[in-house]
Formats: C-alpha cells, structure tokens, sequence
C-alpha cells in the first residue's frame, strides 16, 4: 500500500513540474489579453473574425513551440497513467468552452460599447462569464494540482464586474479594460517563472532523454 502511495505522489509531483516552466501562464494571460486589447484593434467588421481566429492560431503555435522546444529538452517527458490523461483531457476540453463561451460574451459586446454603463443592461451575459470563469480555473487547479489557477480565476473573474463598476462611475471608458492588468499580471509571473525555469534547468543531452509521452 505504501509502495502505491509513493507512486501516486511521484506521478502527482512529476505531473505538478509541467507547470513549473511558466508557459501555461503565459499562454492563458496572453488568451485573455485579447479581452483587454480588442477594443483598441482598428479593423473593418469582417475581418474581426479573421485578427482573432489568427491571434489564437499565433499563440497556441507558440505555446506548442516552447514546450516542445524549450521544456521537454530541459525536463523530458513522462508517461502518466490512464486516470491522470483522462482527467488532463477533460480539463483541456472545459477550458476550450470556457473561451469559447468567453469570446461570445466578448462579441456580444463588440467593441464594449453594448456592455458599459449601466451593469443592469446586459446582466447575464457577465453573470455567465464571471460564474464560468470561477468554475472553470476552480476546476482546472483543483484537477491539475495547478494552485495558480485559483487567484488567476479570482482575477479575470471579477474583471468584468470590476470593468462595468469602474465604467459606471465613469473611471474607465470600456469594461474589458481591466483585462489587461489581470493578463499583464499573468503574463509577468509566467515570464518570472520562466526565466527562473531555464536557470535552473539547463538542456539534457538529446540521447539521455527518457522515453514516453505526456
């Protein structure tokens, strides 16, 4: 029994230092940055599904990138066990809706100008986003063994609130503005972690890497 115990608390501290490099900080602060920048992206209304679509497309492929390149020739790559790829898969597709319900909320709004004033004239649509946002990184930490998530969700969760309350009293001009200090945070720590990361982490002989997949 003990000996199964100590496998399973390898597994979760091998499955914890995927997070370790600060990419996935990055990535996820450079998704919601989007909400934050949009409105100030000067583009004819056709093409505004094209900027995002490509935007995405640009940061997945990097994000991809880095840690193919960057990561898994500094930590290798581990074999998981069936129950912890189900539980990563399944986190993976609640966060592609989380952004997927995100970007609609974001495009009802267009430009923010449907959204501000007066927080009554579109409640639910924020309700939905802020409530999604708490569920889903409560979720993803809770599963993943990922603590950040928590104050990340706190973050971007109450952006929009926080956004619409500051638009109200006439602070902010658009309520998708605080996005872009809960990314710019995001993006900070995962550019900290990072650098520590590849301090601390220096290439492995490409011949000595062990095998597997995660």
């Amino acid at each position: 029994m003990s000996s199964q115990m100590s496998l399973k608390e390898a597994e979760r501290k091998a499955f914890r230092s995927t997070f370790q490099d600060g990419i996935w900080d990055i990535y996820l602060g450079l998704v919601f940055l989007m909400f934050g920048i949009g409105p100030f992206i000067q583009v004819r209304e056709e093409y505004d599904w094209i900027v995002t679509v490509g935007y995405f497309s640009l940061i997945v492929i990097l994000f991809i990138a880095a840690k193919k390149y960057i990561t898994t020739p500094r930590i290798g790559r581990a074999t998981f066990s069936t129950a912890r790829k189900k539980k990563v898969n399944k986190v993976r597709l609640v966060l592609f809706l989380s952004v997927i319900l995100g970007a609609v909320v974001y495009f009802l709004s267009a430009d923010g100008s449907a959204i501000e004033g007066s927080i009554a004239a579109m409640p639910i649509p924020i309700l939905l986003f802020t409530l999604n946002i708490f569920l889903v990184f409560g979720f993803g930490a809770y599963f993943l063994d990922f603590t950040r998530l928590y104050a990340y969700g706190a973050l971007l969760g109450l952006s929009f609130p926080v956004g619409h309350f500051l638009v109200e009293i006439g602070v902010l001009a658009s309520a998708t503005r605080p996005f872009l200090l809960s990314s710019a945070i995001m993006i900070v720590i995962g550019i900290v972690l990072f650098v520590r990361f590849l301090r601390d982490n220096p290439p492995f002989d490409e011949n000595s890497l062990p095998a597997g997949g995660a």
